[in-house]
């Protein structure tokens, strides 16, 4: 590796530059696509010029390395690469992201809680480098699978938008009867944690923040906890049941999903609030609702802050207004927001697949000394 590229040389200083984190680096995307403005501040003094490439040293497994289109500065924890002559600016940010170097530098990362690698480490890295025109072939051949990608990512994103905008004007009827949320179903918040329910003969899993994303149940770290009979029949959850985040940072609060009984005999913690609604509430009305008024941010307005954390106690979400349109209206307006929805997690799925493909094209060809000859 160290024969291909190396640390970058002192890029000049310009006025009005961006700034990189570690944030900003996407795992598995192969160009820079976020970053801060300079005005707001920071202690970043590694520079970088368009065309190099920016290296997440800090949990590698991240697969965090990607080619930079303009000139900025970044995090310490951000390792910035140029190619050496011989080799294509374009097939250097494939070679980071390749399986092979990643795995050579999770082996090589030293820490516990945030393992970091280095450049003398990587540099010791072993490939097979092609000439430079097979270089430029597979280059071509991968970032045209890129540029796909990140089509399909836009178009995601566009109907996330959309979606949106539906949720906005389905709901957006004067005439509706409003009531206090706790007359359009039950909310409680979850069981609090303690030392002594991690071990005991009734062992269920539980959901807690880290398992409620936006529209999404995340279930591939789901704790388990000590639940008797009696807590087991308050905390349980039942398919239609909302779990919305009672503590968050101020954008997160309220950020909710619904559980459909993905898990069988799972309970829920006190990060969160669980509303299951009442007879003549439909479960999907409610929970566009409770989607509409967080991307409006009147969960963030309606809840208590600290420095660095935000709560949607449970006395102020039952105090909120709930619409109460007659069950035909509801099931109209769910049938459109759920329209909205399929096209775009299919989108979304559409674009998951096409950025596997990537890494599995950068995988297959950089992951043995000839490419295979389906990729020729």
């Amino acid at each position: 590796m160290g024969e291909i590229a190396r640390i970058a040389k002192e890029v000049p200083t310009s006025p009005g530059e961006r700034v990189v984190g570690l944030e900003h680096l996407e795992s598995g995307v192969l160009t820079v696509r976020k970053w801060a403005g300079a005005d707001l501040g920071h202690t970043f003094t590694r520079r970088f010029d368009a065309g190099h490439v920016l290296f997440g040293r800090r949990r590698a497994y991240q697969r965090k390395a990607a080619r930079a289109e303009f000139a900025g500065v970044c995090s310490g924890d951000i390792l910035v690469l140029e190619a050496l002559p011989g080799v294509d600016p374009l097939f250097l940010p494939l070679v980071m992201q390749s399986a092979g170097l990643i795995e050579h530098a999770v082996t090589r990362s030293a820490g516990s809680l945030s393992p970091r690698t280095n450049w003398r480490a990587l540099a010791e890295y072993q490939l097979s480098l092609p000439d430079l025109e097979e270089q430029e072939r597979i280059a071509r051949l991968v970032w045209a699978a890129e540029t796909v990608t990140v089509r399909t990512e836009h178009a995601a994103a566009a109907a996330w938008d959309v979606e949106k905008r539906v949720l906005e004007d389905a709901y957006n009827d004067p005439s509706w009867p409003m009531v206090r949320t706790d007359e359009a179903g039950e909310a409680q918040l979850g069981r609090m944690q303690h030392p002594k329910y991690q071990t005991g003969q009734h062992l269920k899993p539980y959901l807690r923040v880290a398992n409620v994303g936006d529209d999404q149940l995340v279930l591939d770290d789901v704790l388990h906890m000590d639940f008797d009979q009696e807590h087991f029949r308050k905390y349980s959850l039942k398919s239609g049941d909302i779990l919305l985040n009672e503590g968050q940072s101020t954008e997160l609060v309220g950020r909710c999903t619904m559980y459909q009984g993905e898990i069988e005999g799972c309970c829920y913690q006190k990060s969160l609030l669980r509303f299951r609604v009442s007879e003549g509430v439909e479960p999907e009305f409610a929970y566009g609702w409770f989607r509409r008024a967080f991307y409006r941010g009147d969960f963030a307005r309606n809840s208590t802050k600290t420095t660095s954390l935000a709560n949607l106690t449970a006395v102020r979400f039952k105090k909120m207004p709930f619409p109460l349109p007659p069950l035909e209206v509801q099931r109209k307006i769910v049938e459109r927001v759920a329209e909205a929805r399929e096209v775009r997690r299919r989108l979304e799925e559409h674009a998951a697949n096409s950025r596997r493909l990537v890494h599995a094209l950068i995988d297959r060809i950089l992951g043995e000394d000839d490419p295979p000859d389906e990729l020729r």
